[in-house]
């Protein structure tokens, strides 16, 4: 029984120097997440255009996108994959490497952003974008 004792001792003692350790760190100020853009002046709304929005990544802008309030056109080869997005995207249908395509994509856009990543389907395709 006496064994025992000082490593239990030793034990408590560390366990206490790590629960310090931990509500120091706790404690520690965080700086300022990054600051949220403000929405867009409902005077004069921002309109994106928007390539890769049926993408993983693209998703996710676009869902920020809507969520900040902008007005997102949207290019996509299969427009269905934006179905859940009716009424709230313009979508121009058609492919990113048509210049026509891009063109009446980007008219009265402000901004354009762009998610767009390889697919296996276009093979070296890709590269001309």
């Amino acid at each position: 029984m006496q064994a025992a004792k000082p490593v239990y001792c030793l034990s408590l003692r560390l366990l206490s120097v790590g629960l310090i350790a931990l509500l120091c760190a706790c404690a520690t100020p965080r700086p300022d997440p990054l600051p949220v853009p403000p929405e867009p002046s409902k005077a004069r709304q921002v309109t994106i255009a928007m390539l890769g929005a049926t993408g993983l990544a693209g998703s996710y802008i676009l869902n920020q996108a809507l969520a900040q309030g902008y007005d997102v056109r949207v290019l996509a080869r299969t427009p269905s994959k934006l179905d859940r997005y009716a009424g709230r995207v313009t979508v121009v249908q058609g492919d990113a490497r048509d210049s026509d395509t891009i063109a009446q994509l980007m008219q009265g856009a402000d901004v354009v952003v762009s998610a767009l990543g390889p697919v296996k389907a276009d093979g070296d395709g890709a590269r001309m974008i």
